[in-house]
């Protein structure tokens, strides 16, 4: 089985989908915008990239980006109201 460029690609856009998901939520000292978002954007950057080649995996990337975001305004939010 021989790896190609698009796999490595969709790899690395899963990881770092993944540790968006997980830091987005930590908003203490805007951690989530210096270290969480820019993973995010990456990923969401290659997903876009490796998007056309047209195997169903690609939509895993940007589930987990949506539900990061999501999670991530909502913990924003959240803090934002309960502190004011």
């Amino acid at each position: 089985m021989k790896i190609s460029k698009n796999d490595i690609l969709f790899t690395l856009a899963t990881f770092f989908a993944l540790w968006f998901s997980a830091v987005g939520i930590i908003w203490f000292y805007w951690v989530a915008l210096f270290c969480a978002y820019p993973f995010g954007i990456i990923s969401f950057l290659i997903w876009r990239n490796i998007r056309k080649d047209g195997k169903k995996r690609n939509i895993a990337i940007p589930i987990i980006l949506i539900i990061g975001l999501l999670s991530s305004l909502g913990f924003l939010t959240y803090i934002l109201i309960s502190k004011g």
